[in-house]
């Protein structure tokens, strides 16, 4: 992954509780930054040892705030509203059509699983474009599955998933380079079974965001199962898109 090219500013405008999303944040290892207030985050937006590539704003900001927010910020970095994400409880269809037409397009409503909020800080601050995230996008996914190695089969849940690979969160990974085989329940009762060999293994809570587990590069994967794991990515990625 290229380090992205700024800090992720989150912005918060007093009704909403922002600054233990902020904290949550940076546990998770995500570079943010809390400003209290636009008037705030413009003077941190022109200090040049704050470089800030983009901003996170509480579900029910007006479509007023954002022009605000991108009049004080976006005039002295390059946070525009393409990099802007809206966070927290749903709010009514209005206030959403008014986002939109501002240009913002990425949103994750409540409850909020450190998963999607790792996910959702990618996407904004990654360098290049969003299909540029991955050579295939993971999108974070928490499907109960089965890995088997031989005769040992154990119960696991996919963390992530891309038509090329997945991450395997359990407390007991295999070793990596070893070979394995993975069956993923889908919604709606599907199971897909694909093979692949484990490029990574995590043992301990070494990895603050996701804990122990592995990742699998599928095999080759036959068109029918690639056909299934696009339909579920392109679903699930629907979650994050105002």
């Amino acid at each position: 992954m290229v380090k992205p090219r700024g800090a992720l500013l989150v912005l918060d405008v007093g009704k909403d509780s922002f600054g233990e999303l902020a904290l949550r944040l940076v546990r998770l290892g995500v570079d943010a930054v809390l400003a209290a207030g636009v008037e705030e985050a413009e003077l941190m937006a022109r200090q040049e040892r704050i470089q800030m590539c983009a901003m996170l704003l509480p579900a029910s900001a007006s479509g007023e705030l954002v022009d605000r927010a991108l009049e004080s910020v976006g005039s002295h970095t390059e946070v525009g509203p393409e990099a802007i994400a809206v966070v927290g409880p749903r709010p009514d269809e209005g206030a959403l059509e008014a986002l939109r037409q501002r240009g913002v397009g990425w949103r994750l409503w409540e409850p909020l699983e450190d998963r999607d909020l790792l996910f959702m800080a990618g996407a904004l601050m990654w360098p290049g474009s969003d299909a540029d995230l991955r050579l295939d996008v993971r999108i974070p996914t928490a499907l109960p599955a089965l890995v088997s190695q031989g005769r040992v089969s154990r119960s696991v849940l996919v963390g992530d998933l891309s038509p090329s690979g997945a991450r395997v969160e359990t407390d007991a990974p295999f070793a990596e380079g070893s070979e394995v085989e993975l069956e993923i329940a889908l919604p709606g009762g599907r199971v897909v079974t694909v093979g692949g060999v484990v490029r990574w293994a995590v043992e301990d809570d070494s990895d603050r965001a996701r804990g122990p587990g592995f990742g699998v590069e599928f095999g080759d994967p036959s068109p029918e199962i690639l056909v299934a794991l696009a339909d579920h990515i392109a679903s699930e990625r629907e979650r994050f898109l105002l």
